[in-house]
């Protein structure tokens, strides 16, 4: 099937003939110019011009291969574009205008406000495409985070489909999540690219980034809708103790709270040129641990749904690599080395982080094989019971007798007359004040891949004898008449 107005279809046999030629070429062209010069320069007969004759092949064949090679890299970001199956709002522009957009010489500052010239006129073909080349911008931006918003984009799609969307919101999700960092292109490069650690001022400037994020993308939002939240509330967290707003629970936009789950994923499995990449098993653990707190359960237990094996495809070889001992300072050289890479380079990978959700960027190392997992043991969840006196509270170690490797609890129905929370995979139930009786809590119990157990917690909440309050009170009477109070 072909392109339509607002749809672009994937070419990957044209994708891979125009970034072979890239990145062949230059080499190509650099071997014919030294092979030709060593012909038509004599050969000298002294060993100090031997060497004099061999170091001038030698750079001028490398600044041939340089040269070759910048012109060379300016095809893969159109290699990137027709890779890719990508929906618009609107009406799509062509993938070579976007092409040369992408690697043109036009100012941040510039295109920020065509983007908003864009949203003012509500052209929402011409605001996509803008958008879309600020989020390429980013990669060269934040070099140490490139391929960051493809990979995001790529869980939020999994999460989505595992949760039932249609193709419409699908796509919606895939957009927010692509753009999610986007309001990072209003952070200065100081603070971007500080080596050591930030300080509090720093930080707060960066907490910024969704808000920016959403002013960035305002052409786009009427479409959006409430699936904006991926960018303005990535950074939202269940229990409220997120930024920028401090949202809490579902009063959080979906996108967002699903923005959030593939963010921290991809940040824990992810090769970084100041950290380690964590195995997937390990960072699907810690999603699952803070499933209640930081994260909304149900979209944890969406994305523990998905096989261990997609999520290692989409993190890439680098992620996987990073993990061996032997390994990992080489890795993290590379990444460390593509961070300072050029703008040109930057440019080609940023186009291929707006590719199709199941594609990952470019990489020097075959993909992951996909290990077979041992099965998990089963989780059975337990019926518990406490005792409480009235206007206290009680701890339930409901882990206690439950079976399995747990590693998430969840309330499922909370209490009718008191409140309850999940503190380290144990329940806290506080009573309404000056109730007494029995209240009941549906709580599940899950493991890292997913399998989940349910199970009631009964509290029964004991009547105490209050003190008697003596409460200051006036009457009015007539003199020498007697008053009964």
């Amino acid at each position: 099937m072909g392109d339509t107005e607002n749809r672009w279809e994937g070419r990957p046999v044209r994708a891979f003939v125009i970034r072979a030629f890239a990145f062949v070429a230059p080499v190509a062209a650099a071997l014919l110019v030294a092979f030709w010069l060593s012909k038509a320069i004599p050969r000298p007969g002294t060993w100090g011009l031997f060497a004099l004759w061999w170091l001038s092949i030698l750079v001028i064949s490398t600044i041939v291969l340089r040269v070759t090679e910048k012109f060379a890299r300016k095809l893969l970001p159109l290699a990137a574009l027709l890779k890719l199956t990508l929906v618009f709002p609107d009406r799509a522009p062509t993938r070579f205008t976007m092409s040369m957009r992408t690697g043109g010489a036009e100012t941040l500052e510039e295109m920020v406000a065509e983007a908003e010239a864009a949203g003012a006129k509500d052209d929402f073909a011409s605001a996509a495409e803008t958008i879309l080349a600020l989020a390429a911008r980013l990669n060269s931006h934040d070099p140490r985070t490139r391929g960051h918003a493809e990979r995001v984009r790529a869980y939020a799609d999994m999460i989505a489909e595992e949760m039932g969307f249609d193709d419409e919101d699908r796509n919606k999700v895939k957009w927010a999540c692509m753009l999610h960092d986007i309001g990072k292109l209003k952070v200065p490069l100081e603070i971007i690219n500080k080596p050591g650690r930030l300080t509090d001022d720093e930080y707060e400037v960066i907490k910024n980034h969704p808000t920016w994020g959403m002013e960035l993308a305002a052409p786009l939002l009427p479409w959006l809708g409430d699936f904006a939240s991926g960018i303005g509330q990535h950074h939202e967290r269940f229990d409220g103790f997120g930024y920028p707003g401090g949202v809490e629970g579902t009063d959080i936009g979906l996108a967002g709270r699903i923005a959030a789950v593939a963010d921290t994923f991809d940040v824990i499995t992810s090769v970084r040129s100041y950290k380690q990449a964590r195995p997937a098993s390990e960072a699907r653990e810690e999603l699952a641990r803070c499933a209640g707190s930081q994260f909304d359960p149900e979209v944890v237990r969406a994305f523990l749904n998905i096989g261990l094996g997609r999520q290692r495809w989409v993190a890439g070889p680098l992620s996987w690599l990073g993990q061996v001992p032997m390994v990992q300072s080489v890795v993290q050289g590379l990444t460390t080395a593509a961070s300072n890479a050029g703008a040109v380079v930057s440019t080609a990978t940023a186009a291929t982080a707006i590719g199709a959700a199941s594609i990952v960027a470019p990489t020097l190392f075959p993909s992951a094989p996909v290990a077979e997992l041992p099965p998990s043991p089963e989780v059975v969840a337990v019926d518990d019971t406490a005792l409480v006196d009235e206007d206290g509270s009680v701890t339930l170690e409901i882990m206690a007798n439950d079976v399995g490797t747990i590693v998430a609890v969840n309330i499922i129905v909370p209490p009718l007359n008191g409140t309850a929370r999940v503190v380290d995979n144990q329940l806290v139930y506080t009573p309404d004040p000056e109730y007494s009786g029995t209240d009941t809590i549906r709580y599940e119990v899950c493991d890292a891949s997913g399998n989940c157990d349910e199970a009631v917690a009964t509290v029964t909440v004991n009547p105490v004898n209050d003190l008697p309050v003596v409460v200051t009170s006036s009457v009015d009477g007539i003199e020498d008449e007697t008053l009964l109070i």
